[in-house]
Formats: structure tokens, sequence, C-alpha cells
């Protein structure tokens, strides 16, 4: 009775390993990934619609903090005080 027991339980280990195998290797190999793959002029094309600014100058990326506010407020932004 236990031989059986053991013969049982390692048929199920091996159609467990069988199963999983066959399902990965499926998954891999036959099915295709969608990857779109995107040029730079695309990127930077979505990027602009999507309203991303190019840089233009070098100065631009080393703003104060309270340059940032000034030019965040000439195009428009309003900023709420938080109150600590």
């Amino acid at each position: 009775m236990k031989t059986k027991t053991i013969y049982m339980l390692r048929g199920i280990g091996i159609g467990f390993i069988l199963a999983a195998s066959l399902f990965f290797g499926y998954e891999h190999l036959v099915m295709e990934p969608e990857i779109e793959v995107l040029s730079d002029e695309e990127i930077i094309e979505r990027a602009h619609e999507l309203g991303m600014e190019k840089l233009t100058r070098l100065d631009d990326a080393y703003l104060t903090d309270e340059q940032v506010i000034e030019k965040a407020r000439s195009m428009g932004m309003e900023f709420i005080e938080k109150n600590e």
C-alpha cells in the first residue's frame, strides 16, 4: 500500500511538472509579445502632444525655487499657501 502511494505521488508530481512546462513553453514560444517599437521622432512627437517642452538652454535646468515659482505664475499657474 505504501509503495502505491509513493508511485501515485510521483505520478502527480510528474504531471504537474509536465503541465507547467507546457503552459510556460506555450506562453513564451507560441504567443508573440506585442511590443510597439517607437523611433526617437515618434517619442518626441508624443511627448510634445502631452505638453512636454524641450529645454533649449542649460540654464533652465538649474533654476532656484523662486525662479520656478515666478516662471510657473507667468504661465498661469496658481499656488495655495500651505499652513503648517
